[in-house]
């Protein structure tokens, strides 16, 4: 029992075992040979890897035949035979070239020793396996960092605040020579609806709106189920001051606004950061008319405008709504 347990142990691949093994499996036509082995064709797969050691050993042998050969005496060439394709002597021949009984004659390595041919497909087979998932295992790992670095190039992307787009309002205003000339109008002038400010926490969020959550929900609810809506605005008043000018806006019924008095922002002196409007309107609620210039539309103007997200990279959940 214990000779068995002893014989059945196979000893350790040395660093030198392990290279000629990586480097067998390497040849095609061991590769070759591996395949017919493991599709259950072992005889023909023994066969390949005879003549595949035969055309490796084949130089070493003719060398040492050569060595005894004198010098000038011309030497017959042998041409390598296909790899894979079993070893066969011409008729009528017993020897080879360099002296050798032909392969044909030669015992097969199966033959001489059938459990070291096992042995040796076995650990071939073992070797096979552990290169291919070392390589699978490099390709994921590849593939991972290559998507984190994907994934690291990539902003950012928050939703900002909801607004309404109101493209036709420079249009307006810059015909009517309204505005002075020394300022320049709002690229892209919009009327906030409900500012997120790229935060992803509702209760955050809300505060920056002075909102309850509750009603910040509510209304995101209402303004997600608006989202690509093209509503009609009413413009009645422009109010303009030292640092800013905006517009007062009426909006449909339905269209929730966070803002105390909707409105525009038609300019913004230079530094001036364009939230500082809400900061006119609340003060011209409440009473204030120094520093500030009120011009009434006589006809409210009609425009329309397309409610959606606005987006931003990396912005700061700290901003305050504009």
């Amino acid at each position: 029992m214990g000779a068995d347990t002893e014989q059945s142990l196979e000893p350790p691949l040395t660093d030198l075992e392990r290279e000629v093994f990586d480097w067998l499996l390497a040849r095609p036509a061991v590769a070759a040979a591996m395949k017919l082995a493991f599709g259950g064709r072992q005889a023909d797969a023994e066969v390949a890897i005879e003549c595949e050691l035969e055309e490796l050993l084949g130089p070493a042998e003719r060398g040492c035949a050569a060595s005894e050969t004198a010098l000038g005496e011309e030497q017959p060439v042998v041409p390598a035979e296909p790899v894979g394709v079993a070893c066969e002597a011409a008729p009528g021949t017993d020897h080879d070239h360099s002296g050798h009984a032909p392969a044909s004659k030669r015992p097969r390595l199966a033959e001489a020793d059938p459990a070291v041919a096992g042995q040796w497909l076995a650990r071939s087979q073992r070797l096979l396996e552990a290169d291919t998932a070392r390589s699978a295992e490099r390709a994921r790992s590849l593939e991972l960092a290559g998507s984190t670095q994907e994934q690291e190039r990539m902003p950012m992307v928050a939703p900002l605040y909801w607004k309404i787009d109101l493209p036709g309002v420079s249009k307006v205003f810059t015909q009517r020579g309204i505005l002075p000339a020394n300022r320049t109008p709002v690229e892209h002038p919009h009327a906030t609806l409900l500012y997120i400010g790229g935060s992803s926490d509702d209760h955050q969020a809300a505060a920056l709106s002075n909102l309850p959550v509750e009603q910040f929900r509510s209304m995101r609810k209402a303004l997600e189920a608006l989202q690509g809506s093209t509503v009609e605005v009413r413009m009645t008043e422009v109010v303009v001051e030292e640092n800013v000018a905006c517009a007062r806006v009426s909006l449909p019924p339905g269209v929730p606004c966070a803002n105390e008095v909707p409105h525009v922002t038609l300019w913004t002196k230079a530094g001036v950061p364009a939230r500082y409007a809400n900061e006119v309107l609340e003060e011209l609620k409440a009473g204030r008319t120094e520093g500030i210039t009120r011009v009434p539309l006589p006809v409210p103007k009609c425009l329309k405008g397309k409610i959606t997200l606005e987006h931003s990279s990396g912005v700061s959940s700290k901003t305050k709504q504009v």
